[in-house]
């Protein structure tokens, strides 16, 4: 460790200029002096000429891995393609978000339909190995590069998942489109849908169009989506909020040891007319999701339903090294209206849980539980919430486990589910457009399940695994199935509509959003 400690001192020098030993002292102090002097004598000194770049680029990435999962260096192509991917354009990639928790790389989020959603790959599974190079232990921009590459190009990466083990997947690379509004929908009369999977330059005005189409379509109230949605832009959390809440209200503020409190408020008067508003979250809802998710909170504006959010609060800010390169480091924390820190705590990079026992929540609902004192925070009106770190939901559901049997996901990593749709897709499509007006009355046909399934059992046969473990899922398959043969007939819309008729987060949000004694217990405004 002292060895290192060593060469990261005086390899980081390289990043400042060759004359700094002589003019100035840089602008760190005593700390700063030594990385000049460093310079200085590695330029003059050393027995051998020195790659200045590359020194100073290890040096780089040997700091930030010291820092948090977030801190990393950015070479010039990559600082292009995240601030690409902030605009809302499409880049080349396998289609997964991911942090390093405990030397390991973690998926955080699954582009819908992207290459390593076709290749079976799920949320919550570790990636191992790529292309035979171990991950574990590496920095997360040893983890990008690694991933990268041209499009249609394939990359074989070894996956650890709970419950079943490791397994080798090969993924092709391609373009990533960056689909902020994937569905949008009467979910009933008088309700609509909309799902956010981003927060790029263009989600705003893309959840605008959306919401005045179904507001003219007959919506009165709104389930929102933030299931899944891994963050982006804290400017387009603050105006989706800015859509819910009256002007000058205060949506999220940072602070930071090197970063004064920042206060960031809405700016318009609401325009919505939307009345009752329900929010989904999940254990993937990150980031700016969690900053929309915990100001409409906050100001008692919706009702969340679904899990505890994943809990990053922590703001990142790139900075340019003079080459096109830069260093993306985390400068501040987020907080909601009320106070609350977003940043779930942790040891040793091992998110720690809040000891509270959310299955026990009387038919779900948080604000009978007990909770302790050190959790207990209020809404801007004082309504009791949970602290500690993510967004707490009003109602708790558990995660459904429908499709965690072995042998499914050993038939899902291959992609063959995906690919036995796509060729029933092939073979089928042009009768079932002609057959069917829309996806519901598709996915109601007891044809096309006994079709499907005959089908999975001959792929089943011939990769030799246990049909009963099918057998005993044989309706989630059959669901998950139909949902992606929709897809290729009627768009993303329909994919969401046939998954949430069989979601338990979504339908309890149906529920709850017709009951009006349900909003006056929970002291929701609207």
């Amino acid at each position: 460790m002292h060895n290192r400690l060593i060469f990261i001192s005086f390899t980081i020098s390289l990043i400042c200029t060759y004359h700094a030993a002589y003019s100035q002292s840089y602008y760190a102090g005593e700390p700063g002096q030594k990385l000049d002097w460093a310079l200085y004598y590695l330029n003059t000194e050393y027995v051998d000429s020195v790659n200045s770049e590359e020194l100073a680029e290890a040096a780089i990435k040997a700091i930030v891995s010291q820092l948090d999962p977030y801190s990393t260096y950015q070479t010039k192509e990559e600082l292009n393609s995240q601030q690409g991917r902030d605009k809302g354009h499409s880049y080349v990639g396998v289609g997964i978000n991911f942090i390093i928790l405990e030397d390991t790389v973690q998926i955080t989020n699954v582009v819908p339909f992207g290459p390593a959603s076709k290749a079976g790959i799920q949320v919550g599974d570790k990636i191992l190995k790529a292309d035979n190079q171990s991950l574990v232990g590496v920095s997360e921009q040893e983890v990008v590069e690694s991933l990268r590459g041209d499009k249609d190009t394939k990359v074989t990466v070894e996956i650890w998942r709970p419950l079943s083990g490791k397994k080798i997947c090969a993924v092709t690379r391609d373009n990533i489109p960056m689909v902020e509004i994937p569905a949008s929908y009467l979910a009933k009369p008088g309700v609509g849908y909309i799902k956010v999977s981003n927060f790029t330059l263009n989600t705003v005005g893309k959840f605008r169009d959306s919401l005045q189409a179904l507001l003219v379509s007959g919506a009165r109230d709104l389930i929102l989506d933030l299931r899944g949605n891994p963050g982006g832009l804290v400017k387009a959390a603050v105006a989706l909020s800015d859509v819910f809440l009256e002007e000058g209200k205060l949506v999220v503020y940072t602070k930071g040891f090197s970063m004064d409190r920042k206060d960031h408020v809405t700016t318009e008067v609401a325009t919505s007319r939307v009345g009752k508003l329900i929010v989904l979250i999940d254990r993937q809802t990150a980031s700016a999701s969690e900053i929309v998710a915990g100001a409409l909170q906050d100001w008692d504006r919706c009702l969340i339903i679904g899990q505890e959010s994943f809990g990053k609060g922590l703001v990142q800010q790139s900075y340019l090294l003079g080459d096109g390169s830069a260093i993306r480091i985390t400068i501040g924390r987020y907080y909601t209206p009320a106070g609350r820190y977003i940043q779930r705590p942790s040891v040793a990079g091992a998110f720690l849980d809040k000891k509270i026992s959310f299955e026990e929540a009387p038919n779900g609902i948080v604000k009978d539980l007990s909770i302790p004192d050190s959790l207990r925070e209020y809404s801007l009106h004082k309504r009791p919430l949970i602290g500690g770190g993510g967004i707490c939901p009003d109602i708790y559901l558990p995660v459904d486990s429908s499709f965690s049997s072995t042998s499914f996901t050993k038939l899902s990593y291959d992609a063959e589910l995906y690919g036995l749709c796509q060729s029933y897709i092939s073979r089928s499509g042009p009768d079932l457009r002609l057959q069917f007006s829309n996806a519901k009355d598709f996915s109601r046909d007891q044809k096309i399940s006994d079709e499907l399934w005959v089908q999975l059992e001959g792929r089943v046969a011939d990769r030799q695994l246990i049909l009963s473990d099918f057998e005993a899922k044989k309706e989630e398959l059959l669901k998950q199935m139909k949902a992606w043969v929709a897809t290729g007939l009627w768009g993303h819309n329909a994919f969401y509509q046939l998954m949430n008729e069989h979601s338990p987060v979504f339908q309890r949000a149906l529920q709850e959003i017709g009951n009006d004694a349900s909003f006056r217990s929970h002291k929701i405004r609207y």
